[in-house]
């Protein structure tokens, strides 16, 4: 009706202007707030990952390899993310659209309601059957990235090896095969998704269609007015567009939780050595070392360690000598309690290890790796890392007593070069 009323359209443009403003606001602050958690997410679960594995065994590590892991707490933590975010917000708004869709449909006319939403469980069993499908190949593809990751980790660690015996080439063949083995599986979800898609659409809108056929009837029955059969059809496509999108959420859910398996199946996993509820604090060592009929096994199947008996006084020097494989490295891993033994028991001053806790036995123990290991820090922080609250001059005497400190100094950032 037009009134001719300026006032009015000055209110009402005002009006939309204001609604549009309230909007633009509001979705600033979901998006960020979005994409705040999902951020806080991934620094959660990535902290606690890296957290919890500090706290594993050494067993734990020497059965897997540091590309899996890294590629764990990186790659299947993003795909988590993208699954808990955005997805939760569209999950929301499409159940509400879709029930209060469907509340006013019934309102219109039931006995068509009712035969639209008989296809709606076929629809459903479609989502479950692709879901499961595409579960398992997401958690494939997460398990080639792992792969290629772990040929990187280990090709850049030992590169001068690499070198050495001219492998560059194979190892680059390596590699492709890695990455085309992930190439496949993500083929496979390709045709999965490409298939799944158009095939719910088709449900969806396809129920349009039968609404069209069926609505006809009742109106030519005189049960339906055509423009009540209007509003059903564009209701009816409402449900549909909330039902192709709550199906393909579902599928992305399936999806993610292949990353999520491999997430929790770390989390899950408990220390092969713990400290005893009453384990006590070792102040100071005398330095007694004895092992008492001590057997071990890596695999409790072949005994590498057996009825081992050794009484090593305080100041002693003992070099173990023999082929590699005699339990030479296994019996030094025992003394800081990296294992337990099968049998018998290692006992530093009369002490069982077993009774005293993993910090304060190792705070005891100053180890020195044949292998040379630096991490990317200073050459101060090195040096400090068995100790981090050593001063100064304790760093720089340690530097001498190592006949490091003159080369050190001799650098441009000496003890803070990188």
């Amino acid at each position: 009706l037009v009134v001719g009323d300026v006032t009015l359209l000055d209110q009402i443009t005002i009006g939309l202007l204001l609604v549009f403003l309230l909007r633009s606001v509001t979705s600033l602050v979901e998006t960020y707030n979005i994409n705040f958690v999902g951020e806080r997410i991934v620094v959660d679960l990535r902290l606690e990952l890296y957290s919890h594995l500090q706290t594993l065994s050494l067993g734990f590590f020497a059965s897997r390899r540091v590309g899996e892991l890294v590629s764990r707490i990186a790659s299947d933590v993003t795909v988590m993310r993208s699954a808990l975010t955005g997805n939760i917000l569209t999950l929301l708004q499409q159940t509400l659209i879709m029930f209060g869709a469907i509340a006013i449909m019934i309102a219109i006319n039931w006995r068509l309601t009712l035969f639209i939403l008989a296809i709606t469980p076929l629809i459903i069993l479609l989502g479950v059957v692709f879901g499961v499908l595409l579960r398992r190949t997401s958690t494939q593809i997460q398990d080639e990235l792992a792969g290629a990751t772990t040929v990187v980790e280990e090709v850049l660690q030992s590169i001068r090896e690499v070198k050495s015996f001219v492998r560059e080439q194979y190892e680059i063949r390596r590699y492709e095969n890695a990455i085309q083995r992930a190439f496949a599986a993500a083929l496979r979800m390709l045709r999965i998704r490409v298939t799944f898609g158009p095939l719910v659409a088709f449900m969806g809108f396809g129920g349009l269609a039968l609404i069209l056929w069926f609505g006809g009837r009742e109106v030519l029955d005189g049960r339906l007015t055509g423009g009540e059969l209007i509003a059903f059809l564009i209701y009816g496509l409402t449900v549909a567009q909330s039902l192709v999108s709550l199906v393909a959420l579902y599928s992305s859910f399936q999806e993610a939780l292949g990353a999520t398996r491999r997430v929790f199946e770390i989390l899950d996993q408990a220390p092969d050595v713990l400290d005893q509820p009453d384990a006590q604090v070792m102040v100071r060592a005398e330095g007694r070392i004895t092992f008492e009929n001590v057997s071990f096994s890596y695999d409790a199947r072949q005994l590498v360690l057996r009825d081992v008996q050794l009484d090593i006084a305080p100041g002693e020097i003992l070099a173990l000598v023999g082929p590699s494989g005699a339990g030479k490295s296994t019996i030094f891993n025992l003394i800081p309690r990296f294992y337990d033994p099968t049998e018998g028991r290692v006992c530093i001053d009369g002490i069982d290890l077993r009774a005293l806790t993993q910090a304060s036995l190792r705070d005891q123990i100053g180890i020195v790796p044949q292998e040379t290991l630096l991490f990317g820090g200073s050459i101060r922080d090195n040096i400090r890392y068995g100790r981090l609250e050593a001063s100064e001059d304790e760093i720089i005497a340690a530097a001498r007593a190592a006949n490091a400190h003159d080369f050190i100094s001799a650098m441009p950032d000496g003890y803070e070069t990188v």
